[in-house]
């Protein structure tokens, strides 16, 4: 009953549902774009390109992300975040629904909205503690992977069916929306909420950011955890790009197909997990017998 229990909670409650929009428009929308490259260029390498423009965006303001939230008030940078967001898949939706929208334009749109993504999910995992009690921040994580997993099995899916029925423009617009829905429910939660519990730090942006590389260099099971992410991303990021091309050009099929494939691909992800986990209990239920 204790993972039912924080429910009870309504500040929990409105990140969940918050949370579970905006996941669900950041798949809607890469969705949408990925097709709109692909129907205006016909070129593999530029979906790449665009794709790969948003990881760097993310990646390149990861860093200083919690610099920021230590530094700036919490509800505000979060709450123009989302706003930030909700325009710049807006914009896209406008741009390309007058014919104005061109490859640059949308790389700089793309960029900025990678750039601005990190906000949403760190601010939310260093927010939570001060929603949820200690004893039942189990549940409240496990309430959020459940929350992850829904919408990547079923987020790929839903935005092919709409990019498909509705078009891009609409389908980039209905994504805009889902970020002012998780913008009114970071609304609803009381200021205090988003408070840290510390004063930050002293210590210059620089060292900040410098005493963070320090510590990832110190923790040889977190660096290595780096390096196979780093080495899984390496192979993983071919299918992209590849499959777009291979809805469109081999199976002659629309977005609802490349969406479906997506979901696909996150059913195994998710049961290969579940399957790994639960090998591993079984191999050391095996040990402790033999012992």
């Amino acid at each position: 009953m204790r993972n039912f229990g924080v429910w009870q909670n309504r500040d929990f409650r409105w990140l969940w549902i918050g949370t579970l929009f905006i996941r669900l428009g950041s798949q809607v929308a890469v969705i949408a774009i990925t097709w709109l490259v692909l129907k205006t260029t016909v070129s593999g390498a530029k979906i790449g390109l665009v794709l790969a423009l948003y990881a760097s965006g993310d990646m390149a303001a990861s860093p200083w992300i919690g610099l920021l939230l230590d530094r700036l008030p919490r509800k505000f940078l979060l709450n123009i975040d989302n706003l930030l967001l909700g325009f710049i898949w807006l914009a896209l939706a406008l741009l390309g629904r007058l014919h104005i929208l061109n490859l640059p334009l949308l790389v700089i749109l793309v960029t900025l909205s990678g750039a601005l993504t990190p906000i949403a999910y760190l601010g939310r995992m260093i927010v939570l503690p001060n929603i949820v009690a200690p004893e039942d921040w189990e549940a409240s994580n496990s309430w959020l992977q459940l929350n992850m997993n829904v919408v990547t099995l079923l987020g790929p899916a839903v935005g092919g069916v709409l990019t498909g029925i509705f078009g891009v423009t609409t389908t980039l617009m209905l994504a805009a929306f889902a970020y002012g829905i998780y913008f009114l429910c970071l609304w609803a939660i009381p200021l205090p909420r988003f408070q840290a519990s510390e004063a930050p730090p002293e210590a210059s942006w620089g060292h900040g950011l410098v005493a963070g590389w320090r510590f990832l260099g110190k923790s040889p099971l977190l660096l290595v955890l780096v390096v196979v992410t780093m080495l899984f991303s390496l192979t993983y990021g071919p299918l992209e790009p590849a499959l777009p091309i291979l809805v469109r050009q081999v199976f002659h099929a629309g977005p609802r197909v490349l969406g479906l494939l997506w979901s696909s691909f996150a059913v195994g992800t998710i049961s290969g997990t579940v399957l790994w986990g639960r090998l591993t209990v079984l191999m050391d239920l095996s040990k402790s017998d033999h012992r």
